[in-house]
């Protein structure tokens, strides 16, 4: 299972994929092989990611039962248990100039977009969907949707959700 959080930022939501997937897997989720790629173009921002520590704020929204099984308290900082670290990968990654990653399951991308040109947005785009499996899913944040030529890459599943599966 190869899923992609393509810009990251300093790693919450990788982290938040991991722990959704072993919640949900369970006991099978030694079945699979998981891999959750993080990306971002700011070096500085993955470092703080790869550290996986996090402030009393960051974790405000995780369930008590996760906190206690996915992280380590040391003062008020959270660290992230090793288990679930190796789940996911960092990476430096312009979604603009670099090739975009293959045979991946799910794409995340959330709240990215809005801030690209629309050429590029539709750059991004079509990336993603050449990346993803044959019905593989992309996740947007609430105020994008696949643009101009784009529309007719993916398929939307739950409009409220944005979620879309890669049509072809």
């Amino acid at each position: 299972m190869r899923i992609w959080s393509a810009g990251c930022a300093t790693g919450e939501e990788p982290y938040s994929i991991a722990m959704l997937l072993l919640e949900t897997l369970d006991t099978r989720a030694d079945e699979f092989e998981i891999t959750v790629l993080a990306t971002d173009i700011d070096a500085k921002a993955l470092d703080r990611a790869r550290d996986g520590v996090f402030g009393p704020k960051d974790v405000e929204g995780i369930r008590l039962a996760w906190l206690e099984r996915y992280f380590v308290p040391e003062g008020e900082a959270f660290h992230v248990q090793p288990a679930l670290r190796q789940l996911v990968t960092f990476e430096v990654h312009s979604l603009v100039s670099d090739l975009p990653y293959r045979d991946l399951d799910l794409v995340v991308c959330r709240n990215v977009l809005i801030y690209f040109a629309p050429a590029l947005q539709t750059r991004a785009l079509k990336g993603f969907h050449e990346g993803l499996k044959a019905g593989g899913f992309l996740l947007l944040g609430k105020a994008e949707v696949p643009v101009g030529e784009t529309r007719g890459l993916f398929h939307c599943v739950d409009r409220k959700a944005k979620l879309y599966r890669k049509v072809g």
